[in-house]
């Protein structure tokens, strides 16, 4: 490595000038060396500086900025490319050296040059997690027991980065696991510390986490505030948390999405009232700001098959009081002289997670050979099923009339 720098130093002493003219030339390629962790592709995407587009890309976007070379911006990146090796337990890595090859005849003659870029780097060897290890500050010794459950419970989120790499992204979510434990079980306020001891012969890492629970804390009162024309009893229906209930995390964000998925609102936010607490208590706000009452969209269009066709569909929320909502769309156009849906949905149908539409239709359908009728009704079950995942049951019952005609 030290031939390489040595090289690379005596070309800036030899051509100053031809160094300083790199400066905006087309990066033709980006090499690394040295590299076996991550591919060239895993580290050339976290530099600013890139490759020539194609022919193809050029034809359209031209010569991106990026790939203008600059020695300010390569070594920036150069940087950033460090600092990623050291996040994913890289600790020794390093850059020894780069080198920016060119063809000097054509930038004596000002002719439009290309430039590549090596890198030599060196890895080092990866640190590895010899253990891990809880240490409670706790000052309320009556909650020993207590926490001493919830560290068994998590032991095996802990023990998971065991014998892996020292990684920012496993350290991150260890942290947020131990975390979310405790705030599910009545303790809002943790906060966690890591304090890793480096053992660099061997290349591993011993982390201790340092927990502060802090106190053990129960809902207070619960106010809903916001809500004009949807009764509060609605709201709290959807709640899954009531007064001198343990703090649960997971339990405020379920109650937050349940009035959410009611569809009466178009903001919902639950907060924590933490500097309201009184003997453990924690005050609760439930803030909703209520969606328009009645939409109404309207659409016009021209078409070769439909000709002239327009559509509205109008929406009433809280149709017949309660969380129910009524859509009537109508269709007009030359295939379809006549569409007519109207549609009832009931939120929270039996559970917070089902959602029942009722959809009566009448609709009128018209071709060269015949002309059709359609009357009916489908009914629907909608359930939420997670985050992500939706499910749904219908049963559609229809009725066809169809009237052919001679085509002349």
């Amino acid at each position: 490595m030290i031939n390489l720098r040595y090289i690379f130093l005596s070309t800036v002493l030899l051509f100053p000038g031809i160094l300083s003219a790199q400066e905006g030339l087309t990066i033709n390629n980006i090499n690394f060396y040295g590299n076996s962790a991550f591919s060239t592709s895993e580290l050339t995407i976290l530099m600013e500086l890139s490759e020539k587009k194609n022919v193809f890309m050029r034809m359209f976007s031209g010569t991106s900025e990026s790939s203008r070379y600059s020695e300010y911006v390569l070594q920036r990146d150069l940087k950033r490319i460090i600092n990623f090796y050291k996040t994913e337990g890289y600790l020794h890595a390093q850059i020894d050296s780069f080198r920016i090859h060119f063809d000097e005849e054509k930038l004596m003659q000002d002719e439009e040059g290309f430039v590549d870029i090596n890198i030599y780097l060196h890895e080092g060897q990866p640190i590895f997690v010899e253990s891990i290890e809880l240490k409670f500050d706790n000052r309320d010794t009556t909650q020993n027991q207590n926490i001493r459950n919830i560290a068994q419970k998590i032991k095996k989120t802990t023990e998971k980065i065991v014998q892996r790499r020292f990684r920012d992204e496993d350290l991150n979510q260890t942290k947020a696991g131990i975390i979310n434990a405790f705030n599910d079980r009545g303790y809002p306020f943790t906060s966690i510390k890591p304090v890793p001891v480096l053992n660099a012969k061997e290349n591993k890492v011993q982390i201790t986490f340092i927990v502060r629970p802090g106190p053990r804390v129960v809902l207070g009162n619960i106010e809903i505030t916001g809500n004009d024309k949807v009764p509060s009893s609605l709201i709290r229906k959807q709640l899954t948390i009531k007064t001198s209930q343990l703090y649960q995390a997971k339990r405020i964000q379920t109650s937050r999405q349940q009035i959410y998925n009611l569809g009466l609102f178009s903001i919902v936010t639950i907060k924590i009232l933490t500097e309201q607490m009184q003997d453990n208590h924690l005050p609760v706000q439930v803030i909703v700001k209520e969606a328009p009452r009645l939409t109404t969209k309207i659409g016009v269009g021209w078409g070769r098959d439909d000709r002239f066709r327009a559509y509205t569909e109008i929406t009433r929320l809280g149709f017949l009081g309660g969380a129910r909502r009524q859509s009537l769309f109508l269709k007009h156009s030359y295939r379809e002289p006549i569409t007519l849906n109207w549609e009832m949905i009931q939120p929270a149908f039996l559970s917070p997670d089902n959602n029942l539409s009722l959809k009566p239709f009448y609709r009128r359908q018209r071709e060269e050979s015949f002309k059709t009728k359609r009357t009916g009704q489908t009914t629907s079950l909608f359930r939420i099923m997670g985050r992500y995942t939706r499910g749904s049951l219908a049963y559609t019952l229809e009725r066809v009339r169809t009237q052919y005609q001679d085509a002349d």
